[in-house]
Parts: structure tokens; C-alpha cells; sequence
């Protein structure tokens, strides 16, 4: 009798979890079968994109910005709003933002280009098997989320170790700017020097006649010389070819001071950022055949901002978290292509726009 119990027992457990199980891989699928976003048609090509991404950018982040001088953003023609869910929730972290960005496809928080247990074909693929130039430009380590989602392919963001391997052995960017020495220097010598610089000062960078450079300092300090306006330019210097290239450049810290509500600081990272969109705007009014396109990747700090706008008003006080937010992020395009992309987007749909722009996909 008592084994008869212990049998019940476990076939009861057994079909439990095997109906858990299956829930789960069913919820699973119907996620990815769903299209979040519109896919718009895009017929004008691009010979190059300059994708950049404000971390943590919301419209009330470039409003702020606004009370104390103009923003690059007021160039922009065309402009408009973008959804950022992930597949864990409407909240997204940087990693399936940038993934979605990047991919074309949804995942879950923390995944970098993987979805469930599928290695995703990014843009940075893309880019150099179509014989492209490929760079990225960031102000945090470039092993973090938002660069690492379109040069490597990892379960977890946190695995930066294994993402600066593959960034040095797979990758093969042309240009590789930003922070993360205590992840490279352990591999530089696995570097390919052949054609490629490794490079930990802005005066090497500056001295460099290596066709692809890989500039990875202890810091990119706001104030100095090397900070992402002079980088984004070093980086188009290299970057510029008959072919054509894509370069993302990242304003990485608006997020890290939205996260502390720190509105002085965040202000001054978006002035930082606001640099490096002149000289993506500047690159693009001499060189016809390029888009650019800034965007964020999801809003953080919750920050309201009252009615009436003056410098006074602008405090630590309006932001209303110390996360992510869900709220729709802005867009804002120049060049060809920019008058074809619809009003409202989702972040999935910039994979389309910018792989159709440069190939016609």
C-alpha cells in the first residue's frame, strides 16, 4: 500500500511538472510568434548609418535639456515616438533593448543577441559579411549591453569577460571606442595587429595609420579630450570608404545619473551626447549618402517635468524612480530615408530600417 502511494505520488509530480513544462514552451512560442513591431517599407538607400543611442533618454530628458540652450535634436526633420517592451515584461533593460535594436527580434532581459536558446544574427554580423565598415563608439565599457548587443552574442550581459573575447577573436570591427581595460588587457595579445591598433591613450589614437583601431581606455572622461565628440569624429575619419559603414555611438551615462537622480549630472552627459550628434549631423549634411538616426533605448528615472518649463523648475525632484521606466522613447531622423519611417515605431523595427537603408533587405 505505502509503494502504491509513493507511485501516485510521483506520477502526480511527474505530470505536473511535464504540464508546466509545456505551458511554459507554449508561452514561450506564442511570444516569439508575435510581431511587435511594423516593419515599415523603406525604399531609400544609404550608403551609411550613424545610429545613436542615449541611454536612458526620454522625451523629458531632451525637454530638460531644452530650458538651458538648444539640442541637436531641433535639426531633426523628422521625429517621433518608439515602443521598448521586452519579452520579460513592458519594462526592458539595456540588453534586450539593444538586442531588439540590433536583431530585429524580442528577448528577454539580460539576453545579448539570444533569444531562448537561438545564437541571433545581429547587425554587426551583417554589416561586415555585406563588406562594410563596422563601429562603435561608447562612453561605458564596450562590453556592456548596448555595444556588446551588436558585437557578440551571450545568455547574460554580465558575462563581459567572455564578450571581450569574442569582440577580439569574431568581431572584427573596424573601430572599437570606449571603456573596459580590465576586460581587454588580459587578451590584447590575442589582438590581430596586423592591420588593427591596440590602443589605451587618446595621443596613440591620434597618432594611429592602422586601418581598424580598437581604443579601449581605463575612462572616457566627460571633460577630457577624448570625450565622445572627439571619438565619434576619429572614428568617421576611419570609418569613411566607398562601401560604406554602420556606426553606433552610445551616450552611456545619461542612464547611470538618471539612476541616481542626479539631474546636474545627467545634463551634463547629455551636452556630451548632444556633441556627438553635431558631428554625426555634420558628417551627414558633407557626405548625402548617410542617415543618422537617434534614438534611446528605454527611458530611466521616470522624469516629469511640469507644464511650465524655466531653468528654475529643473531639479533633482522630478524624477519620479530610481528604474526603468516602460514609456515610449523618442526618434529622430536625418538624411535618406528619414521622411519614409512612420511615427510611431517599435524598437525592433530600427533593425529593419537601418538593414534596408544599407542593403535592401
Amino acid at each position: 500500500m505505502l509503494y502504491s502511494k509513493k507511485s501516485k505520488v510521483l506520477r502526480i509530480t511527474i505530470t505536473v511538472v511535464l504540464l508546466v513544462t509545456i505551458a511554459v514552451l507554449i508561452t514561450f512560442g506564442m511570444f516569439h510568434s508575435l510581431q511587435y513591431g511594423i516593419r515599415p517599407q523603406i525604399e531609400a538607400r544609404a550608403n551609411n548609418v550613424i545610429l545613436l543611442i542615449g541611454d536612458g533618454m526620454g522625451f523629458e530628458h531632451v525637454r530638460a535639456a531644452s530650458c538651458f540652450g538648444d539640442t541637436s535634436m531641433d535639426l531633426f526633420e523628422y521625429s517621433g515616438s518608439v515602443s521598448t517592451r521586452s519579452l520579460s515584461s513592458s519594462v526592458t533593460d539595456s540588453a534586450a533593448a539593444a538586442t531588439a535594436m540590433a536583431t530585429g527580434k524580442k528577448t528577454f532581459n539580460a539576453m545579448l543577441s539570444y533569444s531562448g536558446t537561438q545564437k541571433l544574427t545581429n547587425l554587426g554580423d551583417i554589416v561586415k559579411e555585406n563588406n562594410k565598415k563596422l563601429g562603435i563608439v561608447v562612453t561605458k565599457s564596450v562590453t556592456d549591453a548596448t555595444p556588446a548587443a551588436f558585437t557578440a552574442h551571450s545568455f547574460l550581459r554580465t558575462s563581459q569577460n567572455a564578450i571581450a573575447l569574442e569582440q577580439i577573436r569574431e568581431t572584427d570591427c573596424d573601430v572599437l571606442f570606449g571603456e573596459g581595460r580590465k576586460y581587454f588587457d588580459a587578451h590584447s595579445h590575442r589582438v590581430n595587429r596586423e592591420d588593427r591598433a591596440y590602443i589605451n591613450t587618446l595621443e596613440a589614437l591620434e597618432c594611429n595609420t592602422k586601418p581598424k583601431a580598437y581604443a579601449i581606455f581605463d575612462e572616457v572622461e566627460p571633460e577630457s579630450e577624448h570625450n565622445l565628440a572627439t571619438l565619434t569624429a576619429i572614428a568617421l575619419q576611419i570609418l569613411e570608404n566607398e562601401n560604406g559603414f554602420f556606426l553606433m555611438v552610445e551616450g552611456s551615462k545619461i542612464d547611470s545619473h538618471s539612476h541616481s537622480n542626479d539631474m546636474n549630472k545627467m545634463l551634463a552627459e547629455f551636452w556630451i551626447f548632444n556633441a556627438a550628434v553635431l558631428v554625426a549631423l555634420e558628417f551627414a549634411q558633407a557626405h548625402p549618402d548617410t542617415t543618422v538616426i537617434v534614438t534611446s533605448d528605454h527611458e530611466t528615472g521616470g522624469l516629469t517635468l511640469p507644464d511650465e518649463l524655466s531653468p528654475a523648475v529643473i531639479s533633482d525632484s522630478c524624477f519620479t524612480s530610481t528604474a526603468h521606466t516602460g514609456v515610449n522613447v523618442p526618434y529622430y531622423a536625418y538624411g535618406p530615408g528619414a521622411d519614409q519611417i512612420p511615427a510611431l515605431i517599435d524598437n525592433t523595427d530600427l533593425f529593419f530600417i537601418i538593414n534596408q537603408l544599407l542593403f535592401g533587405n
